[in-house]
């Protein structure tokens, strides 16, 4: 948390390593796992819609955030979650009718 790519593969290199190997598979120091906060992710993201239904809302997150809704959206596995790039402050567009997300928009700079 707080660290740049750099500065995490100094600190944690055999961490890092596997991250960057399977993503979906690693448990930081004192962190979550990708399942334990991609279920945190989804949980969130379901219950925001719920509470706003049938409106526009907008969650402003980070990159591992943005790139789990968007892989659940997609249907892609977790494997691939880092095919998503993410700029920072980029804008996605997600839709929904009923269930089913409808991606809009993906990675716009704003």
């Amino acid at each position: 948390e707080g660290l740049t790519y750099e500065e995490a593969e100094r600190r944690f290199p055999a961490v890092y390593a596997e991250w960057m190997t399977h993503p979906a598979q690693v448990r930081f120091p004192e962190g979550e796992t990708f399942s334990e906060m991609r279920e945190r992710v989804r949980s969130g993201g379901r219950a925001l819609r719920a509470r706003h239904p049938g409106q526009c809302f907008a969650l402003v997150s980070h990159g591992g955030v943005n790139r789990t809704l968007l892989c659940e959206a997609l249907g892609m596995s977790d494997e691939h979650l880092f095919r998503l790039d993410q700029v920072h402050a980029a804008v996605n567009v997600i839709d929904f009718y009923g269930d089913e997300p409808v991606v809009k928009l993906m990675n716009a700079e704003p």
